[in-house]
C-alpha cells in the first residue's frame, strides 16, 4: 500500500495536469480526491464522503447569501443603473485629466456596491462605457484597461461573493470579510485614478478632456445614483451594525432591487426580464456551489493524505517572517493568475494555504483582502484574465493585445495595493475591528 502521503504529492500533481488538459476544475477535484481517498484509505471511505458531503455542505443558511448576492446585481445590470452611475461620474470628473477614464473608475466601484461578480461588472460597463470613451478620441488600451481593471474592484466591494466563498471555505465572519474590501476598495480605486491623471498629464492625447457642465446640472445627475447608491449602503451598514446576517443582507438587497427596478420602470417587459435574471442566477449560483462542494471534499483529500501538514510544515521551514511569506504567497497567486480563474484558483489553493496562514500569525481576515488583489491581478493578465476576454465579447472592435496592454499600469497599481495593505494592515484591518 502506498504512503498516503505520497498519495497525495500524486493526486495533487494529477490535479494540475487535468486541469491543464482543460478538464474543469469541480470535475478534476472530484475525481483527484475519490481516487485519492480510495487508495490513501479505503473504497467505503470514498464511498462514504461523496454520499454525505455534498449535502451536508451546501445544506447551510450561509450558502443562500451568494444567489441573493448575484441577484442584486444581475438586476441592478439589467435596470440599466450603469448608465446612471457612469453619467453622474462623468459630470463631475469629466473635464479633469483623464476625467473620463477616471469616471469609470469610479463608476465601477460604485457599481461594484449592487453587484457581485466582476464579469457582470466588465459586460455591463463596458457596453457604456468604452464607446464613450472612443468616442472622445480616448487611447483604446486606456479606455479599455480602465473598465476591465476597475471591475476587479468587485470581489473587494460587497456584497462580493468570492468573499463569502472565502469565508465558507475558510470558516471566517463573512460579515467581517465583506466590511474589511471596503477601505482597501477605495484605496485601490484611488490608486487607478492617480494614475490615469498622472498619464493624462503627461500624456494628454492619451485622454483628451471634454466640456466641463454646469453646476445644476452635476448636482442633478447625483439623483441618477441615489437607488443603487442606497441599496448598496443599506447592506453594508447592515452587516457593519450586525442587524444583518450576510443572507439577510443579500436578501434584503435583493429585495431593494427588486422594487427599485419595478418603481423606476426600468425593466422593459418587466417579469419576462426578472424571469431571465432568476434563470441566470440560477445557473451561476449552480455553478459556484458544485465547485464549493468539489473544493470542500478536496480539503478532506489532503487531510486524510497528511498533505496539509506536509506542505504547512514546508512552508514554515522556507520562512518563519511574515513578510517573506506574504511575498511567497504574491509569487503563486500571481503565476497561477496566469492559468486559473478566481474561483478555481481559491478552490484550489485556500484549503492548502490557510494552514500556513495560521501558523504564520496571518489574520485571516487579512489574507482574504489579500488574495482578492491578488485574483484580481489574475483577471487581467494573459492567457486567462477573465475581465479582459468579457469586454472584448461586449467591445469586439478592440483587440485582445489592446485590452491586455490597457491593463498592464493598473496592475502595477494593484501590486503597489498590495504593498500598502501589507505594510500598513490597518487599512484592511481598521473596520471590521470596530464590528
Amino acid at each position: 500500500m502506498l504512503d498516503p502521503t505520497l498519495i497525495g504529492v500524486i493526486g495533487l500533481v494529477a490535479l494540475v495536469v487535468l486541469v491543464a488538459l482543460g478538464v474543469h476544475i469541480a470535475f478534476a477535484m472530484f475525481t483527484v480526491s475519490f481516487l485519492g481517498i480510495f487508495f490513501a484509505t479505503s473504497s467505503k471511505a470514498a464511498f462514504s464522503v461523496f454520499a454525505t458531503a455534498p449535502f451536508s455542505v451546501v445544506a447551510s443558511w450561509t450558502f443562500a447569501a451568494i444567489p441573493l448576492f448575484i441577484i442584486m446585481g444581475e438586476l441592478a445590470s439589467s435596470a440599466g443603473f450603469t448608465k446612471d452611475v457612469f453619467r453622474t461620474a462623468k459630470n463631475w470628473l469629466g473635464n479633469l485629466p483623464g476625467g473620463l477614464a477616471m469616471a469609470s473608475t469610479l463608476g465601477c466601484a460604485i457599481f461594484s456596491a449592487a453587484s457581485g461578480s466582476s464579469l457582470a461588472c466588465a459586460a455591463v460597463m463596458g457596453k457604456v462605457v468604452v464607446p464613450e470613451l472612443k468616442k472622445c478620441n480616448y487611447d483604446p488600451g486606456l479606455a479599455a484597461g480602465s473598465v476591465a481593471a476597475s471591475a476587479t474592484l468587485d470581489p473587494l466591494i460587497p456584497p462580493s461573493i468570492l468573499l463569502v466563498l472565502f469565508g465558507i471555505l475558510t470558516g471566517e465572519s463573512i460579515s467581517k470579510l465583506l466590511i474589511a474590501g471596503i477601505i482597501p476598495g477605495i484605496v485601490s480605486a484611488l490608486l487607478y485614478m492617480a494614475m490615469i491623471t498622472v498619464r493624462a498629464k503627461i500624456n494628454p492625447a492619451l485622454a483628451p478632456r471634454i466640456p466641463s457642465v454646469s453646476w445644476k446640472e452635476k448636482f442633478l445627475s447625483i439623483k441618477g445614483v441615489f437607488g443603487i447608491s442606497f441599496i448598496g449602503f443599506v447592506v453594508m451598514a447592515g452587516l457593519y451594525t450586525g442587524v444583518c446576517t450576510p443572507t439577510e443582507a443579500g436578501g434584503l438587497g435583493a429585495l431593494m432591487a427588486l422594487i427599485a427596478v419595478f418603481a423606476m420602470k426600468r425593466l422593459s417587459g418587466s417579469f419576462q426580464a426578472v424571469r431571465e435574471t432568476l434563470i441566470e442566477t440560477t445557473r451561476t449560483s449552480s455553478k459556484i456551489f458544485i465547485i464549493i462542494v468539489a473544493a470542500t471534499i478536496f480539503s478532506r483529500f489532503l487531510v486524510m493524505t497528511r498533505l496539509t501538514p506536509l506542505i504547512t510544515s514546508s512552508l514554515l521551514d522556507i520562512t518563519t517572517s511574515p513578510y517573506l511569506f506574504t511575498l511567497l504567497m504574491t509569487g503563486i497567486y500571481f503565476s497561477l493568475g496566469f492559468f486559473l480563474e478566481p474561483i478555481s484558483l481559491m478552490a484550489i489553493t485556500i484549503p492548502i494555504f490557510m494552514p500556513s496562514v495560521v501558523k504564520m500569525g496571518i489574520h485571516p481576515i487579512w489574507f482574504g483582502i489579500f488574495v482578492m488583489k491578488l485574483v484580481g491581478i489574475g483577471c487581467l493578465t494573459p492567457p486567462v484574465g477573465m475581465t479582459c476576454y468579457v469586454l472584448q465579447s461586449v467591445c469586439p472592435d478592440i483587440s485582445l493585445t489592446t485590452i491586455f496592454r490597457g491593463c498592464l499600469w493598473f496592475v502595477v497599481m494593484d501590486l503597489i495595493g498590495v504593498i500598502l495593505f501589507t505594510v500598513f494592515p490597518q487599512i484592511v484591518m481598521f473596520l471590521p475591528n470596530t464590528m
